[in-house]
């Protein structure tokens, strides 16, 4: 039976193959404290090659902890959009503000004071205090926990047995590179459904390769479900090609970002009735002469617990605006070309595609350029 598996070896073994087989990622360039963490929050439940055009643009933006201090909210999550997981960038900035202000614009390598900040959490709060400033100490993401958890082969291991075996095995000269090299095996290697045992640099240490228990190393937890909601959209458009967008609560999903005006359609409802409330809401009159309805085909978005059907109806009028009665967002008037200025959702997105094919098709009598 394989034995324990042994730090030095360990530790010689996985640094030799981050070496010569590390990924080649562009915030590894240098372990500038700023660029470590801004790539830690964007990995958070993102893909490393989703993440990698969203950090060149970033980093273009805002090449600085200074430039990201002094930025508004709006241009941070424009330059967020498609990424998901809003609160992630509103809490990296309130943070960044924070240490440009009262921490002298040096980011903490102390992790009491990392944690503190807005956002970052144990691993995040690791990560950078290992990959920036050398700190002796294990940065446990999804990755981790799964070789961690083969070669020990465990089962349900709990965080602190994950812990423990992590500072059994950490590397104290290179923890940064011990880190990331475990965070590549897992990513490329000691994949969850198909491991390539063969090409792992750690295979003689592994006991669940030994014990042919890799596939079930460890065990997943039951998968969230998936709950299901139809909304109504209204996507109102003025004479002058302007669209009515309306931006949601700080707080909650999607928070700061905007939108076409929407409510969800119940089980008493129908998409009609709702469409017509919305719009009855925004001081449209949807019966008027000058009033043009086109239905648009539904979008369908999920979200990592969410699946929604967007049910959107164009709504084109010849008068200027509306007379808005609610009061519950703030509205604007947004012509086509300087929607892409403000942040919206890969869903929003969507659906402003299919209102500016409409309206092409409307004006010119064929199919959107």
């Amino acid at each position: 039976m394989t034995e324990t598996p042994r730090q030095e070896l360990t530790s010689e073994l996985l640094l030799d193959y981050y070496d010569k087989r590390g990924r080649k990622l562009p915030w590894r360039e240098n372990s500038d404290p700023y660029r470590v963490w801004v790539s830690e929050v964007m990995l958070q439940q993102t893909r490393v090659e989703t993440v990698v055009p969203y950090f060149n643009a970033w980093i273009e933006k805002f090449p600085k902890l200074s430039d990201l201090a002094v930025a508004d909210e709006e241009s941070v999550l424009n330059m967020w959009e498609g990424l998901g997981y809003y609160s992630r960038a509103r809490n990296l900035l309130k943070a960044i503000k924070i240490v440009a202000e009262d921490m002298d614009g040096l980011v903490p390598r102390d992790l009491v004071k990392l944690r503190t900040l807005p956002g970052i959490g144990e691993y995040t709060a690791n990560a950078i205090a290992s990959i920036a400033y050398g700190e002796p100490v294990p940065a446990i993401d999804g990755n981790l926990r799964r070789v961690l958890s083969r070669l020990f082969d465990l089962s349900y291991p709990s965080p602190k047995e994950l812990r423990s075996k992590a500072d059994l095995l950490l590397d104290r000269d290179r923890p940064g590179d011990w880190n990331q090299a475990l965070m590549d095996l897992g990513a490329t290697v000691c994949t969850s459904r198909a491991p390539v045992c063969e090409e792992c640099p750690l295979e003689e240490q592994c006991q669940s390769r030994a014990r042919g228990t890799q596939g079930e190393r460890p065990i997943s937890k039951s998968r969230q479900l998936v709950r299901s909601k139809i909304h109504a959209v209204v996507i109102a458009v003025n004479y002058k090609h302007e669209f009515l967008l309306r931006k949601r609560p700080r707080n909650g999903l999607l928070g700061g970002l905007w939108e076409f005006p929407e409510s969800e359609v119940t089980r008493e409802d129908t998409a009609t009735s709702v469409h017509n409330d919305v719009a009855r809401g925004l001081g449209i009159d949807m019966a008027a002469d000058q009033v043009e309805l086109i239905p648009l085909n539904s979008v369908i978005h999920k979200f990592s617990h969410l699946k929604i059907t967007y049910k959107p109806l164009l709504i084109f009028s010849t008068v200027q605006g509306s007379n808005c009665k609610f009061t519950d967002h703030e509205y604007r008037w947004v012509e086509y070309n300087s929607v892409k200025n403000l942040p919206l959702s890969v869903g929003q997105q969507k659906l402003l595609k299919h209102a500016k094919e409409a309206l092409t098709y409307r004006t010119c009598g064929v199919g959107a350029v």
